[in-house]
């Protein structure tokens, strides 16, 4: 399996923060002034989850996810932007925001199922 088929690992950066690998998007998100090719998501605060299901989330409920990712992504993404997105990014930004609430022992078990 390529990595373009796994979802994104976290990646805590020095500050502390944990983002998600890049992912590029297949469909890039075009505005007047800038084409947002690449898209990281911000592992969410708590504050930041408010209104949403844990299990909605751990689902990939679609509302869930298009609701949270303009809440964590670099470079904030509006929200009609998400909803536009090809559906092909949002599973893997599904994917991303699944993984921020995996422990690392689960990660590496998902990791072994799809090797092998």
């Amino acid at each position: 399996m390529s990595k373009k088929d796994q979802a994104p690992a976290p990646e805590k950066t020095d500050s502390g923060v944990t983002y998600s690998d890049p992912i590029i998007l297949e469909k890039p998100i075009k505005r007047v002034d800038k084409v947002i090719e690449t898209v990281r998501l911000r592992k969410p605060r708590t504050g930041e989850l408010r209104g949403l299901s844990f299990t909605d989330l751990a689902t990939a409920d679609v509302t869930a996810v298009i609701d949270l990712i303009p809440r964590i992504s670099e470079p904030p993404l509006h929200p009609e932007e998400v909803e536009d997105l090809d559906p092909a990014d949002s599973t893997e930004m599904a994917g991303a925001i699944r993984r921020f609430f995996m422990s690392k022992a689960q990660i590496a078990a998902a990791e072994a199922m799809m090797a092998g």
